[in-house]
């Protein structure tokens, strides 16, 4: 980064004699303060005509190059900004002669170069500037301050991806290869009958798939998973067989598992109704128990279907071997026997 050393100022504006000013202390900023009139601007001035050019306060009011030189130094005086700069290779001169031609003593490349620089620059120097930019709307800030640092490139870069982004969803080269992938992906969740993110759940899943089929192969990687569709085909000759076969397995197991379920109920059926029973005979019992408000809620609400998870929707005690439907069932049988002249 290019720093301000050294400043000085002769003829210029409100400087008529030589004023030195000198940037090279170890503070890193500078304050400069004083009356109205007292040649603060002149300061301003000075370092943005050196490095623009242009004093573009004194050009919209099409004061130029006239404005500049100072009033009391004469056709035989000097006006001239000297700035010294971190970088000595830029250091220089801008002179205006009495003719208000401007020149300047630094002719490197290096020099030419860093004015042309400066002339896409933001450089605020000048109290209205400041003012301006506070004023301005909150997306106008964020657009100043992007220019300022840079990230206004960002901001097209990103308007260049997005809008080729857009462009590509257009595309109906693109839209058709979606469509298959989103197809793909149905028909795999149809097969998985889950969602598998990963290639290990696909493999975990594949696994399950082909147990029942004895194939003796445990698939692992894409290797494995090849040898066991091909000892699969092998198998199986009719895919509509295996798919019939599949269904039927889990068919049995679901049957399994509710004669096991009616099995358990049936047993403690009997058991149940005898305890609460003779409980539900007395009617003065339930009443001071509020058993029966208890049992009234209950059967509404299990028969308005608002409960359907397999726990008591009160104690959320398991139900243990019972289906949600055989609980309702119960209940609904307990409700009535208790309160029977409620109920049809």
């Amino acid at each position: 980064m290019t720093k301000l050393r050294k400043l000085s100022i002769q003829g210029f504006r409100g400087a008529r004699f030589e004023l030195p000013l000198d940037f090279t202390s170890n503070y890193r900023s500078l304050s400069v303060y004083g009356e109205n009139a007292t040649g603060k601007s002149t300061l301003t001035d000075a370092l943005e005509w050196f490095l623009l050019g242009r004093v573009d306060h004194l050009w919209r009011e099409d004061c130029k190059e006239e404005a500049l030189r100072h009033v009391l130094i004469g056709a035989s005086g000097k006006c001239e900004v000297y700035i010294e700069f971190s970088d000595a290779a830029l250091n220089g001169a801008r002179t205006l002669a009495p003719d208000l031609k401007a020149t300047t003593n630094n002719t490197s490349r290096d020099f030419r170069s860093f004015l042309e620089s400066m002339q896409a620059e933001r450089i605020f120097l000048r109290h209205a500037q400041i003012t301006k930019f506070i004023d301005e709307t909150k997306s106008k800030k964020k657009e100043e301050i992007a220019a300022i640092i840079g990230y206004q490139d960002i901001l097209g870069f990103r308007d260049t991806i997005q809008g080729a982004f857009n462009t590509l969803r257009r595309d109906p080269a693109y839209l058709t290869a979606k469509q298959q992938a989103e197809n793909a992906k149905n028909s795999v969740f149809q097969l998985a009958a889950a969602i598998i993110a990963t290639e290990q759940g696909l493999f975990e899943k594949a696994n399950a798939l082909i147990k029942p089929f004895d194939v003796g192969i445990i698939i692992s990687d894409q290797n494995s998973y090849d040898q066991a569709l091909k000892a699969l085909r092998g198998k199986i000759t009719r895919p509509d067989r295996a798919e019939k076969k599949l269904r039927l397995d889990q068919l049995k197991k679901d049957c399994d598992e509710l004669t096991k379920g009616v099995g358990v109920f049936g047993g403690n059926w009997d058991g149940f109704l005898a305890k609460y029973g003779e409980l539900a005979k007395n009617k003065h019992a339930v009443s001071q128990l509020n058993i029966e408000q208890f049992l009234r809620q209950g059967y509404k609400v299990i028969n308005d279907g608002h409960f359907h998870e397999q726990q008591c929707p009160f104690c959320l005690t398991s139900y243990g071997h019972l289906t949600a439907s055989s609980f309702a069932l119960l209940w609904r049988v307990i409700a009535k026997a208790a309160l029977s002249d409620q109920f049809d």
